[in-house]
C-alpha cells in the first residue's frame, strides 16, 4: 500500500510544470522502479527480498535500495542545483 501511496506521489510530482526534463526522468524511472520492484515482491513473496550486501558489511541490500538511494541523491542534488541557480538568477 505505501509503494502504491509513493508511485502515486512521484506520479502527480512528476505532473508539476517545475519538474520536467531527463534528469527528472531519470529520478522518477528510480524512484518509482524501486517502488513498484519492492512492492511486486511484498505481492509475491509476502517480503522484500534481499540478495546483496554492502560493501560496508553494514547489511544486506537488494537492486531496489540501490535504485532508490540513487534516485533521492539525484533529487537532492537536482533541487540544491535549482536553488542556487534560482538565488543567482535574483541576485542579479
Amino acid at each position: 500500500m505505501i509503494a502504491i501511496l509513493f508511485v502515486i506521489g512521484v506520479f502527480y510530482y512528476r505532473s508539476m510544470d517545475a519538474w520536467k526534463g531527463r534528469l527528472a526522468d531519470m529520478i522518477a524511472g528510480f524512484l518509482v522502479g524501486c517502488a513498484v520492484g519492492n512492492g511486486i515482491d511484498r505481492l509475491v513473496f509476502g517480503q522484500v527480498t534481499d540478495f546483496i550486501m554492502s560493501r560496508s558489511g553494514r547489511g544486506i541490500l537488494n537492486l531496489a535500495d540501490y535504485a532508490i538511494n540513487i534516485g533521492m541523491i539525484m533529487l537532492v542534488l537536482n533541487m540544491a542545483v535549482r536553488f542556487v541557480k534560482k538565488r543567482v538568477c535574483h541576485a542579479h
